[in-house]
């Protein structure tokens, strides 16, 4: 952590647990010394962090699914009564903005892809208080109808908290793996899986070029105490949502898996373009109109959307996708169109300042894609199609080696192998594409 802290009293060096900075220079260690925390210290915060991270992931998880089915189902009967989606976005839209606004906060505000964006920023001392600002912004959004999923929120605020600790317990160079902690804690929660614990590894080695095995007590720790605590909660591990992918495949998947990854691709790109093409205008919009007609402008568009493409592609896509799967009815056309008003949706909702995450409107895309295909070639079925179609999404809108990691923590352990299929196929066109057009040389120092 590059912000100097007053630590309470020096413990031993055998004590001390590693920071993540990749340049230190030789002076540099000894003060790292200094202003890290004794390891028990570490492994209690640690333990404790992950467990609130987890009750916070089951109290927002709650909230938003009863709350969005309350008011948007049982009090507007959006369900039945489609043309009310309009004004109800308008109304939801305006008031989310006022929250916003009370809360002395921005709604457009810079689009962040990749819920690990922030990791590796200098760490700023902040009030408790801003973890819940964060949610509360969060929640706001999400009930207002966003296109969008909870993680962004949930990751923010873990974030946020995993912040404060670092400041609280004068966590010093290990601030920022304290940090990393919090974040782990919160993707184990939320996709009610083991595997997010590779992802420390995985981010130390790109900071480093070395994995330091006391740099990865903490956050596995936090995330033992993210899984038992929605364990004993909940009685069994499950994350926000599921693919629903089957539980068995053949050869024949792992070519469809591998092609459909390729093909996911291309869906997550026009993902991408929804949400440059829509930022210039929202932006435009936001600064040159009151915000109460910027934000019934912004709730307009996003109703009629969802009048047009039906209940499937309404919120973060969790749902619409079982929706998708459940109904039979659907044409080639018709899925066509839904994979093309899920990309409009989730775009203007991101770019209009509607704050949420792309992991479930990314396996929505899939699911709609899988069904295209399989719609269009008849004799074409199996896990195969969707697992490949999902992970082309997903690693197109995170990153190669995330989306992966997030693909492999939603699908059930005896397709993990077919999920890397997938996985093989949405990073081709990737490799293929620096193969062609690598990067050039950073330019040499002075």
């Amino acid at each position: 952590m590059r912000h100097p802290v007053r630590m309470r009293a020096p413990a031993a060096e055998s004590d001390r647990l590693p920071g993540m900075t990749a340049d230190a220079s030789p002076a540099e260690p000894a003060a790292a010394a200094e202003t890290t925390p004794p390891l028990p210290v570490v492994i209690g915060v640690s333990i404790v962090l992950g467990a609130v991270i987890g009750l916070m992931f089951l109290g927002f998880e709650w909230l938003v699914n009863h709350g969005d089915t309350w008011i948007w189902d049982d009090v507007f009967n959006t369900g039945e009564e489609r043309w009310v989606v309009v004004p109800l976005a308008i109304g939801l839209s305006i008031i989310y903005s006022f929250i916003v606004h009370l809360l002395g906060q921005r709604r457009i505000i810079p689009i962040q892809l990749s819920i690990v964006e922030d990791l590796g920023k200098p760490l700023e001392r902040a009030p408790l208080s801003g973890v819940a600002v964060i949610l509360v912004v969060g929640a706001a959004s999400l009930l207002a109808g966003a296109s969008l999923g909870p993680e962004a929120a949930l990751a923010a605020g873990s974030i946020a908290l995993g912040t404060w600790c670092a400041f609280r317990f004068n966590f010093g160079s290990a601030g920022e793996l304290l940090v990393l902690t919090a974040l782990t804690a919160l993707l184990v929660a939320f996709f009610g899986s083991l595997v997010p614990l590779l992802i420390p590894p995985l981010i130390l080695f790109q900071r480093t070029r070395k994995i330091p095995i006391p740099a990865l007590v903490p956050p596995t720790l936090a995330g033992l105490a993210a899984y038992g605590t929605v364990y004993l909660i909940r009685g069994a591990v499950s994350g926000y949502g599921s693919i629903p992918s089957g539980t068995s495949a053949n050869a024949e998947d792992y070519l469809i898996a591998l092609a459909l990854g390729v093909c996911g691709v291309g869906v997550g790109y026009g993902m991408r373009t929804a949400i440059k093409l829509f930022t210039g205008p929202a932006k435009q919009i936001g600064e040159r109109v009151h915000w109460a007609w910027a934000a019934a402008i912004f709730g307009l568009v996003l109703g009629i959307l969802y009048l047009i493409g039906g209940p499937t592609i309404e919120f973060s896509g969790s749902e619409g996708s079982k929706m998708l799967v459940s109904d039979t009815a659907y044409g080639t056309a018709a899925l066509a169109g839904i994979v093309v008003m899920k990309l409009l949706a989730t775009g203007w909702s991101l770019s209009t300042g509607y704050r949420g995450g792309l992991v479930f409107p990314s396996v929505f895309a899939g699911v709609a894609l899988s069904m295209f295909v399989a719609s269009l070639f008849g004799d074409t079925a199996g896990p195969g199609l969707m697992i490949g179609s999902i992970a082309g999404v997903l690693v197109e809108m995170t990153s190669p080696a995330l989306g992966v990691i997030m693909l492999l923590s939603l699908v059930p352990s005896e397709l993990l192998p077919l999920a890397l299929a997938g996985a093989a196929g949405a990073i081709l066109p990737h490799a293929i594409k620096s193969r062609l057009h690598p990067k050039p040389p950073a330019p040499a120092s002075a």
